[in-house]
């Protein structure tokens, strides 16, 4: 290969890995104004008295989920519900 194309190439290879670290480009962390009424609805009566909440939203195939991350009986755990509120998983 030729010497002044093997650099620009390598550093192409570089991003191209580095842009692929498992995670979506659709995951970002959202505030609790941008989550849908059903999924904090639903989050409340599941989860009352929880505390520091965040919310992440993510793709899943075709589908949006919303993760809450937050603090429940002094254990930090996360919580994933549909568009429409219903759980989808628990960690």
């Amino acid at each position: 290969m030729n010497s002044k194309l093997t650099t620009p190439f390598a550093l192409l290879l570089l991003f191209a890995f580095a842009a692929c670290d498992g995670t979506s480009s659709y995951d970002k962390k959202i505030g609790p104004g941008d989550v849908p009424h059903a999924v904090v609805t639903s989050f409340a009566k599941k989860y009352p008295g929880a505390a520091e909440v965040t919310w992440e939203r993510e793709l899943d195939g075709a589908d949006t989920v919303y993760e809450a991350t937050f603090l429940y009986d002094d254990k930090k755990q996360d919580a994933e519900f549909d568009k429409n509120g219903v759980l989808a998983e628990r960690d």
